[in-house]
């Protein structure tokens, strides 16, 4: 009996790290909202911005904003630092993120500085700011991540043109999205806006992109970005 007590003394011990560990891990961001709630957003980092211009009006209803135009709570790397559940709305036009802070009585709709937004999660989607100046394609600005792996990853550029036009002598300005996609393979990014495309990233795989194109057809129909992330995994898992 007494040799099996250092045994289930480290048990008992490892299970109480284990334990301690996750509880860590999971209120890692209530001690940041903590810690933003005790100096107060008056003295944040985020009150570095300027006012963004709202002033445009939709005939078809139509906005310039990312799934919505209303504010909805998101998280925020900025200068590094994390920041959880601030109010925020993406403006995928400008490629401009907004975000809404109260400090006292007071209520300040703030366009943020760009290059310092290193990341923000809206609506359970997650976005990175990709800045590749030497490409000879122009990769820059807030990309929403599709799939991620070592050796391969696909990103979504969300934008909406803009269409104005005069009703009874007032001007409207009407949106239209038109996304593009990335692809990320041996360090270099490809648009991907069809198969040839994929083809000319990956040419190695051609006959593997077009048995799957034949395969899941419906699908790419149906729901190009779930196609489009069905795809990298299995030719990630090919690596």
């Amino acid at each position: 009996m007494t040799k099996l007590l250092p045994g289930l003394f480290f048990f008992t011990y490892f299970l109480l790290f284990f334990s301690t560990m996750l509880c860590q891990q999971k209120n890692e961001s209530e001690r940041y909202k903590w810690f933003d709630e005790t100096i107060g957003t008056e003295n944040s980092i985020l009150f570095n911005g300027t006012r963004p211009s709202e002033n445009t009006r939709s005939k078809d209803g139509s906005h310039k904003y990312y799934l919505s135009s209303s504010f909805v709570p998101g998280n925020i790397v900025y200068q590094s630092q994390p920041f959880f559940d601030i109010p925020l709305k993406y403006d995928i036009h400008k490629d401009e993120l907004i975000i809404n802070l109260t400090a006292d009585t007071k209520t300040s709709i703030i366009k943020l500085i760009k290059t310092n937004v290193q990341q923000f999660t809206l609506q359970n989607k997650q976005f990175v700011q990709l800045q590749v100046p030497e490409q000879t394609m122009l990769v820059s600005g807030f990309y929403e991540v599709l799939f991620q792996s070592d050796d391969l990853s696909l990103y979504k550029k969300h934008h909406k043109t803009k269409k104005e036009r005069i009703v009874h002598k007032e001007v409207y300005t009407d949106y239209r999205e038109n996304d593009e996609y990335l692809i990320q393979e041996r360090g270099e990014y490809e648009m991907i806006l069809n198969k040839n495309d994929l083809i000319s990233a990956i040419p190695e795989h051609k006959t593997t992109i077009n048995n799957f194109y034949k395969e899941n057809d419906q699908l790419r129909k149906s729901d190009f970005d779930a196609f489009l992330i069905k795809l990298s995994k299995y030719l990630s898992g090919l690596k």
